[in-house]
């Protein structure tokens, strides 16, 4: 039985969610000699880049403030992250190819773009008060 929903779920993943999980499954291939691990029932990579990612059900975790054996460790800053990312994973799950132009860009855009950076930093507003990310927070709870 279990096996059957592992196979379902990989054809849900590989039909719905399809334009995500080419992408996330390439970069994660270009990026596994830096370790990777399984979360649930995503594939998490790490990066060296400041900012950690979620592609379909490919997650990309920063090591850049936190040791990546820490990141399985619940109550670190690295877990609170590896959870909200699981979160943008079942955001990618519940709107298949919307993802990318309804999550993906506005979240990468809100998260990059200098102009953000300097509005939140402005308006005192923090990162998880955009949309994407607070709904990425609920998802990553459950």
């Amino acid at each position: 039985m279990m096996r059957m929903r592992s196979n379902l779920y990989l054809i849900w993943q590989y039909t719905w969610c399809l334009p995500q999980n080419l992408i996330g499954g390439l970069l994660h291939q270009l990026l596994k000699r830096n370790g990777y691990f399984s979360y649930k029932q995503a594939r998490v990579t790490y990066w060296s880049l400041s900012y950690s990612m979620s592609m379909g059900r490919y997650i990309f975790l920063t090591n850049y403030y936190g040791k990546p054996a820490e990141a399985e460790k619940a109550n670190t800053p690295l877990y609170a992250t590896l959870r909200h990312e699981y979160g943008h994973c079942r955001q990618s799950q519940i709107l298949g190819p919307l993802y990318l132009p309804i999550i993906a860009l506005p979240s990468l855009l809100w998260c990059v773009l200098p102009c953000c950076r300097r509005y939140r930093q402005k308006k005192g507003i923090s990162y998880h008060s955009f949309y994407t990310e607070l709904w990425a927070d609920k998802e990553g709870e459950n």
